[in-house]
């Protein structure tokens, strides 16, 4: 019974986690709306580095308490996890290619605010819009779908 109870504290604390990168990502679009791009920078890490954390406590818990048992799920929570990391892998993927077109337009005065600096050319800013925003969606439906795995998993080992 204690790898169940280990299993279901796990899954709820990464159900919290990916509110709060769904939080700070959501925050970081509006501060950049705003016009506050180093407040949208700082959301933007933050949620990032909620995401390794998680990344790094997944492997730790397959290590220590292995994966879940597929069979005793049906085939609605089976179809729900597939979706779910399907929108988790487009979160990292799009999440990463803002992250890189973000680093490039950090040299550029959108950014550092000096004149000096050259200007953001508009298909980068764009760009980084276009895949931050299939980043920010895909977190949102990751973490819908989570809360049915997560009920899912509840319902397994109630």
């Amino acid at each position: 019974m204690q790898a169940v109870d280990t299993r279901v504290a796990f899954w709820t604390g990464a159900l919290i986690n990916m509110a709060l990168v769904v939080g700070f990502a959501v925050y970081g679009v509006r501060q950049i709306r705003r016009g506050q791009v180093d407040s949208h920078r700082r959301s933007m890490r933050a949620a990032s580095s909620l995401i390794v954390v998680f990344l790094v406590s997944y492997v730790l818990k397959r290590l220590w308490i292995g994966p879940e048992d597929l069979d005793l799920w049906g085939r609605a929570a089976l179809i729900n996890l597939w979706v779910h990391e399907t929108m988790v892998a487009g979160m990292l993927i799009a999440g990463g290619m803002a992250l890189v077109r973000g680093r490039r337009l950090a040299r550029t005065r959108r950014v550092t605010g000096s004149p000096d600096d050259p200007k953001a050319e508009p298909s980068a800013l764009q760009g980084h819009r276009r895949v931050g925003r299939i980043a920010v969606i895909c977190s949102i439906l990751g973490w819908l779908t989570a809360c049915g795995i997560l009920a899912q998993i509840f319902g397994v080992f109630s």
